[in-house]
């Protein structure tokens, strides 16, 4: 890898995410050499270059520039379509490819761009793997790092475009569809959406692989307060960043996961009185006294389900339907990604 990559990747890492995970090394170091990616893309898409797209190539390098990254680890394509999309295709030695949609790019300014470049750089920078293809493959754990994933690139693509202003139209427009004639840009009203929607947060948003538009935008308002693009410096003060990750963390409970939150506690609680009842099984006996200790710590009605378990059982049978249980809801939680 280029030392200057390195480098750009270090200098940003005090600003990702705190949810968001570092992956383990072997997983980057089957990446795909990216040739058939890349001929594919030359033949079917148009590439981003000063010759032929000078506005969209004076973007992508002041970027590259802002961020540190060598010019030659990046190439970057339009493909023609109406949807609004952007990909990073990390590829082995430090090398990447982006793609833009048409329809993203007619939606952009050359300025609301450079934030869409600087996110999918993030992505890039922090060696974000995507998930897999098939909707039945995904967990809640892995739909959970993706949107981690997001709000940790869109600190990126802050950076990318130097203006928060500029990165919330950004994600207007993009959420929407609208380009700037439509719009009326009142951030205070646009975020006042999430107060409306406290109430009735949906599960569908527990499996979507992106944040919602208004909650990106309100966590990138956050990190802007102790985060001056113009300023950025390796040295980011820890304890502010801290802050602003709490934050962002409550506000992802109450209107991303507060599904799954809840489902947390039910788990917690019966992993809980099954480390106790393994405990209690490899005694040999359910005293009086443990029992006492089930009822006050899980109440009644957990009590007889303890007492039921144990009818007909042998300790040994006891402790080893324990273990599995403990087992059980352990991988449980480990799934929806706690």
């Amino acid at each position: 890898m280029d030392n200057n990559l390195q480098y750009a990747q270090e200098r940003l890492s005090n600003i990702r995410f705190v949810l968001d995970e570092q992956l383990n090394s072997p997983t980057l170091d089957n990446l795909d050499d990216g040739s058939r990616l890349k001929s594919f893309a030359n033949l079917q898409h148009l590439k981003i270059t000063k010759g032929v797209t000078p506005k969209l190539y004076d973007s992508l390098e002041t970027v590259l520039d802002r961020l540190g990254i060598p010019h030659q680890s990046v190439e970057a394509f339009v493909f023609n379509s109406p949807e609004i999309q952007a990909e990073c295709f990390s590829l082995a030695g430090g090398q990447c490819v982006l793609r833009f949609s048409s329809g993203l790019v007619d939606l952009l300014d050359n300025d609301e761009f450079k934030f869409v470049v600087g996110h999918e750089l993030g992505h890039f920078l922090y060696s974000h793997i995507g998930l897999p293809e098939e909707e039945e493959g995904r967990t809640f754990r892995q739909l959970k790092q993706s949107r981690y994933q997001e709000l940790s690139a869109d600190r990126v693509g802050l950076i990318g475009c130097n203006s928060l202003d500029v990165a919330i139209k950004a994600l207007v427009k993009s959420s929407s569809g609208l380009n700037g004639s439509h719009l009326r840009f009142d951030v205070g009203t646009y975020l006042n959406q999430l107060k409306k929607a406290e109430e009735h947060s949906s599960i569908i948003e527990e499996y979507s692989t992106h944040p919602p538009a208004p909650l990106r935008c309100k966590a990138l308002f956050w990190f802007s307060l102790v985060n001056d693009p113009l300023q950025m410096k390796e040295e980011t003060l820890l304890a502010p960043m801290s802050e602003v990750d709490n934050r962002v963390s409550r506000d992802l409970i109450k209107y991303s996961e507060s599904h799954t939150a809840g489902l947390q506690l039910q788990l917690l609680s019966e992993l809980e009185l099954w480390s106790k009842l393994d405990e209690v099984s490899s005694k040999g006996s359910f005293t009086k006294s443990d029992q006492a200790v089930i009822a006050d710590a899980f109440g009644q009605e957990m009590l007889q389900k303890a007492l039921n378990f144990y009818k007909g059982k042998t300790a040994g049978e006891a402790q080893e339907h324990a273990k599995l249980k403990v087992i059980q809801f352990r991988q449980q939680l480990h799934d929806l990604g706690y």
